[in-house]
């Protein structure tokens, strides 16, 4: 459980650290250019959009472990895990952040 908490930190500070620098449109190691990690393509925008808040990862597809939710997973959750979503958190309960 508390390794799972270390890799999210991680995770967030190098998201962070893309977001910082803005650059949310990357090359691989084949020349694609591509949505860097932590971005996905937004097909209505037609450009790379942050991950929407409750996701993370490199295509946006995990979702935000219990206690963490939000925009980067910032946020804890101080309800049970079965009342925790990972987008908005405790229904009725103000943000705590990590």
């Amino acid at each position: 459980m508390k390794s799972s908490a270390l890799v999210v930190k991680v995770v967030q500070l190098i998201f962070l650290c893309i977001d910082t620098l803005n650059a949310n449109i990357c090359r691989s190691t084949k020349g694609i250019v591509e949505c860097c990690p932590g971005y996905f393509w937004n097909k209505i925008e037609n450009r790379c959009i942050g991950c929407p808040a409750g996701t993370f990862g490199p295509r946006c597809d995990i979702a935000c472990p219990y206690p963490q939710y939000g925009h980067n997973c910032l946020s804890k959750c101080s309800c049970t895990e079965d009342h925790c979503d990972p987008a908005d958190g405790c229904p009725g309960e103000s943000d705590v952040y990590m």
